[in-house]
């Protein structure tokens, strides 16, 4: 899991607020807070500039080779989400 939704609450933010200030759209937003996607570097860092916190605050949990060790769901150079199931 992650800790977006916590931060975004602590800053007082909604998520189109979140989203005027990342660029990350709602809808993805709530699939990420949710846990339904991993996403990759770009979306991360985006995330983290818009509600000025570390990447590691918001993904404390990096692993490298995805969330269940499965390499074919880690989080691509690209930026793009990947899906977890």
């Amino acid at each position: 899991m992650n800790n977006v939704r916590q931060v975004r609450n602590e800053k007082g933010l909604n998520q189109i607020e979140l989203y005027q200030r990342s660029g990350v759209w709602p809808s993805l937003l709530s699939y990420i807070e949710r846990g339904f996607y991993e996403p990759g570097p770009a979306v991360k860092k985006r995330l983290a500039k818009g509600l000025r916190v570390s990447v590691k605050k918001l993904f404390p949990r990096e692993d490298p080779e995805g969330p269940s060790g499965d390499p074919g769901r880690a989080s691509s150079e690209s930026g793009m989400v990947q899906p977890l199931a």
